[in-house]
């Protein structure tokens, strides 16, 4: 079973939001939380342009209802879901990963926002496991996972960062 690390979006709460991850693996996933249940849209895919040995970009364009995900700038799929219309953005790991991210980047249009992790800030949750070194935000989860996220709300938007694999259980992801 693969278990991701990667991005949320059209955040509401940590029962309601989409994610986008990806695993060490070579596969990626895209779904919902809707009322504390999962469901997939996309089921875990192996896909050739995930890099297994390091970094990897994702990005997540949503206008209205409709999405599109790409890894390392490459179009992986695309979903018509008309669920939650807005919410804030974020970056999510499982269980047993140790992660980094970094160069987070949103836009309307223009680039509104830019995360370079360069020093510690108060958009990120930091604390046991998760904290700002090497100017990247870094995220060694254990338990039932770990969540961060930021403070603004969108609806339509473009979200990129880039990720990285540190250790831990290789079938577990990461993302946006």
């Amino acid at each position: 079973t693969n278990v991701g690390y990667g991005v949320l979006f059209r955040f509401l709460d940590q029962d309601n939001f989409y994610y986008f991850c990806v695993s060490k693996n070579g596969s990626f996933v895209v779904g919902i939380r809707s009322e504390g249940e999962y469901k997939e849209f996309i089921p875990w895919t192996p896909h050739r342009s995930i890099n297994k040995s390091g970094k990897n970009k994702l990005k997540v364009s949503a206008i209205g209802a409709y999405y599109k995900f790409y890894i390392n700038n490459v179009l992986v799929k695309e979903v018509f879901d008309k669920t939650f219309k807005k919410g804030v953005y974020g970056l999510y790991t499982y269980a047993d990963v140790h992660v980094a991210f970094d160069n987070m980047m949103v836009y309307q249009g223009n680039l509104i926002l830019y995360d370079s992790f360069r020093k510690p800030s108060p958009n990120w949750s930091e604390g046991t496991g998760a904290y700002t070194k090497n100017e990247m935000y870094t995220v060694n989860a254990t338990g039932e996972g770990y969540y961060s996220w930021g403070s603004t709300t969108y609806d339509d938007f473009s979200y990129k960062a880039e990720c990285y694999w540190l250790g831990g259980s290789e079938e577990h992801g990461y993302g946006l």
